[in-house]
């Protein structure tokens, strides 16, 4: 008995020396509960530091910052647009023109005296554009000075042409064959003074002595050739020619009569040269028809 009891108590004696010697396999034993316990519990802390990750979501952020951009990518468009719109209308009403004809003027047969009343004085007229730019104009004439006032005689003008002017191209000749005759013999227009036998015109020379006729040029519009500060030039030196009485002798022996002048009810024009204004034109009558055509 006394053997079983020590025995007995030497069991116990070694279980208790286990369990105090011993306590990583006791705590070993026991880490499957807690050590459950405390991975759920750091599963929750981790799982709460992940909640507040995604509470600093910055997804809203770049969703606003295209739409305020785009905005203003709109806001110029209109107005490249207006800028060109208004930029045509200026430029397509400027027509560029320059000045500076080379002028001719010359008496056709060159006699030493023309005929009163009956007799028309021939003049052959030529121009030259010796610039390297079109040259425009509304009118082109004869001025006559003398003992006898005579009316401005037009040879060509742009009254019907487009803004009022007739051009002669670079390095072209002229006034025939307008806007480009090729030569001076091509270009040459015929015009009169005086009167033939059976005519009745302003330009009828009944006053005998020396005359003086000089080409003239208005580099403005025709309108505006009409009126004070016109452009006007003259073209060429001044032609002198000689008016003399003359009227054949009457059948039977009759004295010499001399013609009278007759009436004359078209348009009248007079170059006014002494206005402090500036030369213009001054027309009297009816306005004739567009001279695209030389009168």
């Amino acid at each position: 008995m006394r053997k079983v009891a020590a025995l007995l108590v030497i069991a116990v004696a070694l279980v208790l020396a286990t369990l105090s010697s011993s306590p990583s396999q006791t705590s070993f034993a026991g880490v499957d509960t807690e050590t459950a316990t405390a991975t759920a519990t750091a599963t929750a802390t981790s799982t709460a530091t992940a909640t507040s990750t995604p509470t600093t979501t910055k997804t809203p952020g770049p969703v606003r910052f295209p739409l305020i951009f785009r905005q203003p990518t709109f806001t110029p468009t209109p107005t490249p647009t207006s800028t060109p719109t208004a930029t045509p209308t200026t430029t397509s009403t400027a027509r560029p023109c320059g000045t500076g004809f080379d002028g001719h003027l010359e008496l056709r047969d060159n006699k030493p005296t023309y005929a009163t009343f009956i007799e028309n004085v021939v003049f052959n007229q030529y121009l030259y554009n010796p610039t390297a730019t079109t040259i425009c104009f509304g009118v082109l004439g004869m001025s006559v000075s003398g003992p006898q006032v005579l009316p401005f005689k037009t040879s060509w003008d742009g009254a019907g042409a487009p803004g009022g002017l007739l051009e002669i191209w670079a390095g072209c000749h002229g006034p025939a064959g307008l806007p480009c005759a090729g030569s001076s013999a091509a270009g040459r227009h015929e015009d009169k003074l005086g009167d033939g036998p059976e005519e009745h015109t302003p330009w009828e020379i009944t006053t005998p002595g020396v005359y003086n006729s000089t080409l003239y040029v208005c580099y403005s519009t025709y309108s505006a050739c009409l009126a004070p500060g016109g452009n006007w030039a003259p073209v060429s030196s001044a032609v002198p020619f000689t008016m003399v009485h003359w009227t054949p002798s009457a059948p039977q022996g009759d004295s010499q009569v001399e013609p009278t002048p007759q009436p004359f009810g078209g348009k009248v024009c007079y170059l006014i040269t002494d206005d402090p204004r500036g030369i213009y034109l001054k027309c009297n009558g009816k306005q004739t028809k567009s001279m695209l055509h030389p009168r």
